[in-house]
């Protein structure tokens, strides 16, 4: 799976025109994770988890918009709720292909940021059994905004949402929120 991810972030940078900006974000942050109900998970509680990985930014025009394909390692799942529940634990990596609007101020540079998102499923566990059937490959959609502080710091809060269930059996479909901050390499106009 990260040959996949590798692929998608070279072929992203090779279709872009050299005079865009490119610049290397690493990220970390939390995870607010649940799931939509199901007849197997009728009460899922939020799961707090990690999230962290890279994103290449990639200016276009003047600058007020950004191309942004990333690859995000992201703990997702929920508490199942009730006396002995267990939990639902899922560990994904996320492919978000994000369009970026900037809001251009001098030292606070407020965006917003709306994309697809391919998710590749690393584990999935459900009141300590693997889940059974479960789909490696998701798709969803990010929706979020943030800041850029400086010239080398981002802070953002996003919502993922996926549209396939986890499983034919497990019939719900992740929700996440995360709060991510970054640390920026690369030029900037």
């Amino acid at each position: 799976m990260s040959r996949i991810a590798t692929l998608v972030l070279l072929a992203a940078a090779a279709v872009l025109p050299r005079s865009a900006d490119a610049q290397l974000t690493a990220k970390i942050g939390a995870s607010f994770a649940s799931a939509t109900k199901s007849d197997l998970a009728p009460d899922v509680n939020t799961r707090t988890g990690l999230a962290a990985g890279l994103g290449f930014a990639f200016q276009i025009g003047n600058g007020v918009f950004a191309l942004h394909p990333e690859l995000l390692y992201v703990q997702k799942g929920g508490d199942l709720g009730g006396d002995g529940g267990g939990s639902l634990k899922i560990d994904e990596l996320d492919l978000p292909l994000l369009a970026q609007f900037n809001i251009p101020i001098e030292a606070l540079t407020p965006f917003l940021l709306a994309g697809p998102q391919a998710e590749f499923e690393l584990s999935c566990e459900a009141a300590g059994e693997d889940c059974v059937d479960s789909e490696s490959v998701r798709w969803g959609a990010v929706l979020g905004l943030g800041a850029r502080v400086g010239d080398l710091v981002t802070l953002e809060a996003r919502y993922n949402w996926t549209f396939n269930e986890i499983s034919d059996q497990l019939s719900s479909k992740p929700r996440t929120i995360l709060l991510l901050a970054g640390l920026q390499f690369g030029r900037r106009r």
